[in-house]
C-alpha cells in the first residue's frame, strides 16, 4: 500500500511538472549558474532552460559523474555578469546525462519553499476585486525588452501575489525587480521595488502565481491601496474588506473616503442603534443587557443624525440636537444646569458619538465633528455643547472646545463621570485660541464652504490676525506638500 501511495505520489509530480512550460535562456550573454552541493562541491555552467519545477545546466566541455544523483544540493545561484539575479536552497539533482561535448544537469526544485513562505505569513493577505483587480507591468532584468503582465491577487503589509494565465510569464524566484508598475483602477499607478519569494502553478495547473516581498519604503503603496479598497468597498464580497485593509495598514486619514449623510432610513437607523450598542458597551457607559433598540431615546426624535458610511457599511455616526422651543431641553440638562451664556435656540448639542472598532485612531471622528459644527453655522448657531470623559477633553481642547465646571455624572450614560465643553463656533472658525495645524486639520472645508458662499467667518478679524492666519496655512500646505514628495 505504501508503495502504491508512493508510486501515485511520483505521477502526480511528474504530472504536475509536465504541465509547466520550459523556458529557454537565448541571448549573447547566458546567465551563468554555479552549484554548491551539501558536500561542498562547487559546480559551474550556464543556464539552459528554467521553469517552476525544475532547471536544466550545461557544462561545457566537462566530465562530470555524481555517485548519487539524487543528491540535495544546498545552492543553486543564476547571475548574468557580476549580478546575482537568484538564488535557490534545498534543491534535487535529479538527473545528469551526457549530449556530444557537453554535459547536462536536470534539477528538481523543491516545493519546501513554498510551505516554508506560507508557514512565515504572520500578515493577513486582503484580497483585491475579482472584476476591478490592479495591474501590474514587470520589466525582467535578465531579459531585454520583456515585460509581463499580471493581475495583483491579495496584498498584505510585506508583499503581494501576483496571477497570469501566460504560462510564458515565467520570473526566477530570488529575482529583484526594481520599477514594477502597477496601477489601482479608478485611483492611479505607483512604481514599487520587490524581490521574488515563490512561484507556483494552483490547482487546475492552468494559473501561475508568483509571491514577492517588498524591499525598502512602501508607504505610498499603501495609501494606493486603501483608496483602492474604498473606492470599491461596496462592491467587495465582504463588506467588512475595508474595517481589515484600515486595521492591518495602520490608516489614520480616511474621512475623504468616507460618505457622511443623513440617517432617513429604518434600516440605517437601525445601524446606528447597532453602532451606538456595540461602542458604549466596549468602554463600559451601558448595561451589557441593554438591548439595541433601548440604545434610542426622545433626542433622537428631534435631532439631525450623520452616519459615515463605507459603501452601506456604517462606521460611524454623531447626533445634532435642536431646541426649538423654549420648553424642549438637552439631554445634557438631565444632569446639570447650563451656563447662563448660552441661548439654547442658537445653541446645538452634540451627542452619541460612536466610531467603529476598527476605525479608531483614524481622523473619522474629526470627520464626524466637523459635518456636526457645519449644521450648527449653517442653522446660524453660536454655540456647540458636549460632554465627554477625562481621558477625551484634551482631544477636545484640541479642536476648539473649553471645559466649563467641574466633572458631573451623566445621568443617561450609566452615571459616568464626563465634563461639559463648550465651543463658540464663531471663534472656531477664526482659528482663536487654536493651532493653526489643527484649525486646518478639523475646520478648514467648512470654511471653505462658507467662503463659496459669501460667508467669510474671518472678516471682522484684524489685519494681523489674519496675516498670521494665512501664513500659517501656507507653510501647512508647502510641509504637507514636502511631506508627500519625500514619501
Amino acid at each position: 500500500m505504501r508503495q502504491l501511495k508512493l508510486k501515485n505520489h511520483t505521477e502526480f509530480k511528474l504530472k504536475e511538472r509536465r504541465k509547466l512550460k520550459r523556458h529557454s535562456v537565448y541571448s549573447s550573454d547566458q546567465m551563468h549558474v554555479t552549484i554548491i552541493t551539501n558536500q561542498d562541491q562547487k559546480i559551474e555552467g550556464k543556464l539552459f532552460d528554467i521553469s517552476s519545477s525544475g532547471a536544466k545546466i550545461v557544462l561545457q566541455g566537462k566530465d562530470l559523474n555524481l555517485e548519487n544523483p539524487n543528491s540535495l544540493i544546498d545552492r543553486f545561484i543564476v547571475s548574468k555578469g557580476k549580478v546575482k539575479i537568484a538564488e535557490y536552497e534545498n534543491i534535487r539533482l535529479a538527473n545528469q546525462y551526457k549530449n556530444g561535448e557537453n554535459t547536462f544537469l536536470g534539477l528538481d526544485f523543491s516545493t519546501s519553499h513554498l510551505s516554508q513562505a506560507k508557514s512565515e505569513r504572520r500578515n493577513p493577505r486582503i484580497p483585491t476585486h475579482a472584476l476591478a483587480r490592479p495591474i501590474a507591468l514587470v520589466s525582467l532584468p535578465y531579459k531585454y525588452e520583456t515585460y509581463l503582465h499580471f493581475e495583483i491577487e491579495n496584498v498584505s503589509l510585506t508583499g503581494m501575489t501576483f496571477k497570469t494565465g501566460d504560462s510564458d510569464a515565467f520570473i526566477l524566484r530570488g529575482t529583484l525587480l526594481q520599477n514594477i508598475e502597477v496601477h489601482f483602477p479608478s485611483v492611479g499607478s505607483i512604481k514599487v521595488k520587490c524581490v521574488v519569494k515563490h512561484h507556483y502553478l494552483d490547482a487546475s495547473g492552468r494559473v501561475q502565481k508568483i509571491g514577492l516581498e517588498f524591499t525598502g519604503k512602501n508607504k505610498k503603496f499603501r495609501k494606493y491601496f486603501v483608496k483602492y479598497v474604498l473606492a470599491f468597498s461596496k462592491s467587495f464580497e465582504d463588506r467588512f474588506i475595508s474595517s481589515m485593509t484600515i486595521k492591518e495598514f495602520n490608516v489614520k486619514k480616511i474621512k475623504s473616503h468616507v460618505k457622511f449623510k443623513y440617517v432617513h432610513t429604518s434600516s440605517d437607523y437601525q445601524k446606528v442603534l447597532d453602532l451606538r450598542k456595540v461602542a458604549y458597551e466596549r468602554v463600559g457607559k451601558i448595561d451589557s443587557k441593554k438591548s439595541n433598540d433601548q440604545m434610542g431615546d426622545i433626542y433622537d426624535e428631534r435631532s439631525r443624525i450623520v452616519g459615515a458610511f463605507i459603501g452601506d457599511q456604517l462606521i460611524g455616526s454623531v447626533r445634532v440636537t435642536f431646541c426649538n422651543k423654549n420648553e424642549d431641553y438637552f439631554e445634557l440638562e438631565e444632569s446639570l444646569t447650563l451656563p447662563k451664556k448660552i441661548e439654547k435656540n442658537s445653541t446645538i448639542e452634540i451627542s452619541r458619538l460612536c466610531v467603529a472598532t476598527d476605525f479608531i485612531g483614524t481622523d473619522l471622528v474629526h470627520g464626524l465633528i466637523e459635518r456636526a459644527t457645519e449644521i450648527g453655522i449653517k442653522a446660524k448657531c453660536r454655540h456647540v455643547i458636549t460632554s465627554a470623559t477625562e481621558d477625551l477633553v484634551p482631544f477636545y481642547r484640541k479642536i476648539g472646545f473649553k471645559p466649563h465646571g467641574n466633572g458631573f455624572e451623566l445621568k443617561t450614560l450609566k452615571g459616568k463621570l464626563h465634563y461639559l465643553l463648550v465651543m463658540d463656533s464663531r471663534s472656531a472658525m477664526q482659528s482663536y485660541g487654536m493651532n493653526p495645524l489643527y484649525w486646518k486639520f478639523t475646520y478648514s472645508d467648512i470654511v471653505g464652504f462658507l467662503n463659496r458662499y459669501g460667508l467669510n467667518p474671518n472678516e471682522h478679524l484684524p489685519i494681523v490676525k489674519k496675516l498670521i492666519l494665512r501664513v500659517s496655512l501656507l507653510l501647512f500646505r508647502a510641509f504637507s506638500t514636502l511631506k508627500r514628495w519625500i514619501s
